[in-house]
């Protein structure tokens, strides 16, 4: 594939030095945007069980929030350097898978979850977020990194697809998801989403629902697309 820079404006520019900024700032921070992960820290709860397709700094900071983590890694060298990082942290509710083939890559991860974080194995996106779908428990949320590789959308981050879904995958993907609430954050450099399971009618369910909807709101204060 021919290499471009044309995505080198003065804006994305701009963009790479804040997000850099960010970076430094909060080296324990997962590497999704910013916004999302205030969301997120809004919104998880010590009681939650997650799992997550592709470790690295996101493992320990879920970990340190909720009850349970399963993690699926495909890269056996990375895995080492997450691994000791689980370690380092006294960390044990972390269940940490190293598979290669991409099968097993996407079959990994049983019951139900409150949240899923998809991301990792180049090419198992789109399956791993279908079978996300019926992993995630009423009111659970599926995180999608990188979704502007996939999912048109109006992002000036960069490689980010305009007209259509990348595969008929995403597009079975946007059709199963159409009634959920979605929430999408970019920084520019590039794009994480989630999207809200539909909740039980719970009071529980419901109360959760509502502390979403609030901290998405004031994370994002009316300048990303909440849907």
């Amino acid at each position: 594939m021919r290499r471009t820079f044309r995505h080198l404006t003065p804006t994305y520019i701009a963009d790479r030095i804040r997000v850099f900024g960010y970076q430094r700032l909060h080296p324990e921070w997962p590497w999704l945007t910013a916004d999302m992960v205030k969301i997120l820290e809004g919104w998880l709860q010590p009681g939650d069980r997650g799992l997550e397709w592709g470790s690295g700094r996101s493992t320990v900071w879920f970990a340190r929030r909720v009850a349970s983590l399963v993690t699926v890694e495909h890269d056996a060298t990375w895995a080492n350097w997450v691994r000791t990082a689980i370690f380092d942290s006294g960390l044990n509710n972390v269940e940490y898978h190293v598979v290669t083939s991409r099968e097993e890559y996407v079959a990994a991860g049983n019951g139900l979850f409150d949240f899923v974080l998809v991301d990792g194995m180049d090419g198992t996106r789109d399956l791993c977020a279908l079978r996300a779908i019926s992993l995630l428990r009423p009111g659970g949320v599926l995180i999608v990194d990188n979704c502007n590789w996939f999912i048109p959308s109006g992002s000036r981050s960069p490689a980010s697809v305009r007209l259509k879904p990348a595969n008929d995958n995403w597009v079975e993907f946007l059709t199963e998801v159409t009634a959920w609430r979605k929430i999408w954050t970019s920084d520019g450099v590039t794009d994480t989403a989630l999207w809200l399971k539909p909740y039980g009618n719970s009071s529980a369910d419901q109360v959760r629902e509502k502390e979403l909807k609030k901290t998405s709101e004031s994370v994002l204060a009316g300048r990303l697309e909440v849907a």
